[in-house]
Parts: structure tokens; sequence; C-alpha cells
């Protein structure tokens, strides 16, 4: 069931693109994007609390999820969907 989700995303996502790959964004849109995507850069060493407070600037945290791997699960990843924030 979870890989149809995935599928279903992923097919929408990309069937998207073309519009998305069009659109123009205002100035602090496209910067406020290039910081977000620094931030993302540094998660790795940050706390899963850390991580969320940045998130929510940028972004309605619809799920917060903390994934164990590794060896007897001492490290972990997030999953997180999220919602955009409208501009204001």
């Amino acid at each position: 069931m979870n890989d149809q989700i995935i599928n279903n995303l992923r097919e929408y996502y990309d069937h998207d693109a073309p519009r998305r790959d069009t659109d123009t964004y205002a100035d602090w849109k496209r910067e406020e994007r290039q910081r977000f995507l620094e931030l993302l850069q540094l998660f790795s060493y940050h706390t899963d609390e850390y991580v969320r407070q940045v998130v929510q600037r940028y972004f309605e945290i619809v799920s917060f999820k903390v994934i164990p791997f590794g060896w007897e699960h001492k490290t972990h990843f997030q999953s997180m969907i999220l919602r955009r924030k409208e501009a204001g």
C-alpha cells in the first residue's frame, strides 16, 4: 500500500514538473528557498527539535517521524511531510 502511495505522489510530482519549471518567483521567495536548502545540508548535525524549529519557519509540518537505522539503531533519519506556508 505504501508503495502505491509513493508511486502516486511521484507521478503527480513528475506530471506537474513542466509547470513548476516555467514558474517565476519573487526575489524574496528565491532567497528564502536558497536559505532553506543551505539549512537542509546542516540537518545531519542537529537535533530533531532543531530541525523542526527550522522547518517550521518555512512549512507547516504535517508529519514528522524519526526512523531508526544502523547498528543497534544508534542512528536515525527524519521523515517529514510538509505543506508550504503562504507568503506573508
